[in-house]
């Protein structure tokens, strides 16, 4: 009965997306920002989505001056990282790069009915 209730308790916490352990969730943390190019972690989002498969969707600052090719690569860096420091069997991980305050562009102003 003990055996059923820790079952039944672990399946719940998988099902409501669980995210990843306090320990996990730093390494990830630490992997992706020792990366070549990211300047920083904007924010990182786990979620178990079964017992051995954990979803990792990460926004990260990297460096300006990165051309396309370069950002790739420094992205394809942080998932092989990540991959190394989680015992997850299958990870899936989504990184979008994005611009820091001072890079970003501005917003266009909205047009106004019938102008333009």
């Amino acid at each position: 009965m003990s055996i059923a209730a820790v079952l039944a308790a672990e399946m719940k916490s998988l099902l409501t997306g669980e995210s990843a352990s306090p320990d996990d969730q730093q390494a990830i943390e630490r992997e992706l920002a020792s990366g070549p190019g990211v300047k920083r972690i904007i924010h990182v989002l786990t979620q178990h989505l079964g017992p051995d498969e954990l979803l990792v969707a990460v926004k990260l600052e990297f460096e300006p001056r990165l051309t396309t090719h370069e950002l790739v690569e420094a992205i394809n860096a942080c998932e092989t990282r990540v991959r190394s420091a989680t015992p997850v069997k299958r990870l899936r991980i989504y990184v979008e790069p994005d611009l820091g305050p001072s890079e970003a562009p501005r917003e266009a102003a909205p047009v106004a009915p019938g102008a333009g």
